[in-house]
This record gives C-alpha cells, sequence and structure tokens, in this order.
C-alpha cells in the first residue's frame, strides 16, 4: 500500500462505536426519506478523492455506479480509506463504510460483520444493485484488511 493521501492521527472510536452512533442518528429520523438524504449528506462530506486517484486498481467492482476505494497504512499500522462515487446514494453508502472501517484495526475490521445494516433499516429500503454494491464495497474493504494482516483476501 503507497501513502497517496495523509491519514490522521490520533484516537478513533472502535467500530461498534461507530455502528452504535451510526444507529442512533437514523433512529432520529422519522421516515425514510429524511434517512436517504442522511446518507446523501454523509457522502457530500467525503473528503473529495484527488482524479488521480481514480485509477482502475483503485475501482471496486460489481458496482452500476463508478466507485473508487483507497486503502492506505497508517504508521500504527491503521486502515485509512478514501473513497468517491459519482451517485450521490452510492458515495452516502461509501461514507458509511469508511465512517466505520477508517482507521480501525486489520483485525477488527475481519472481525466485524455488517449485521448493523438490519438494525438501522438500510437492507430493507436498498434496491437490490445498491445492496449488492455496497456488499462490493464492503468486500472490498475485507480484501484490503485481510491483505495488511497477512491473510489472502
Amino acid at each position: 500500500m503507497t501513502r497517496t493521501i495523509p491519514c490522521p492521527k490520533g484516537e478513533v472510536p472502535t467500530i461498534q462505536a461507530q455502528a452504535d452512533a451510526l444507529e442512533k442518528e437514523f433512529r432520529d429520523f422519522s421516515d425514510w426519506t429524511e434517512r436517504y438524504e442522511h446518507i446523501i449528506e454523509l457522502g457530500q462530506a467525503l473528503d473529495p478523492l484527488p482524479e488521480e486517484l481514480r485509477r482502475p486498481e483503485f475501482e471496486v467492482p460489481g458496482c452500476q455506479s463508478q466507485v473508487w476505494l483507497v486503502c492506505e497504512r497508517a504508521d500504527d499500522g491503521r486502515l485509512c480509506f478514501h473513497g468517491h462515487s459519482d451517485s450521490l446514494i452510492v458515495r452516502g453508502l461509501l461514507a458509511v463504510l469508511i465512517r466505520l472501517c477508517d482507521r480501525q484495526r486489520p483485525e477488527d475490521i475481519l472481525a466485524w460483520d455488517l449485521a448493523f445494516l438490519e438494525t438501522i433499516g438500510l437492507q430493507q429500503h436498498l434496491t437490490p444493485s445498491r445492496t449488492n454494491g455496497f456488499v462490493a464495497m464492503w468486500r472490498k474493504i475485507q480484501e484490503c484488511a485481510a491483505r495488511a494482516a497477512g491473510r489472502e483476501p
């Protein structure tokens, strides 16, 4: 993994703590229109991915939209993720995954699953193609974590 974008330093909440915070955020909305708007806002808040990183090796296969996901290892061994999609909803879904996994240890990412999606009701409100794309993004994060942990993806 080549360092292309700086990874922030400092403490970071665990994946579960991030999932709990997301669950609370989604619970605060009264309907799915508001939740979709929040997903879009999360995507809009992602740091921009430089054009030079929108290369084939960073593309996420299995997504209808164009999605790029860059994974880098920080000096402390934690993984940093940066990404972009040309679709607002997909960029928001990517932002959810980045929020969960950014600056986490590879072993923690590999040990965690996406069951919390059912808790926030996300799976039942995504189209099949968006669900497939979400799973493809998660798979790419898992592959990066597996490589960083010295395991075969």
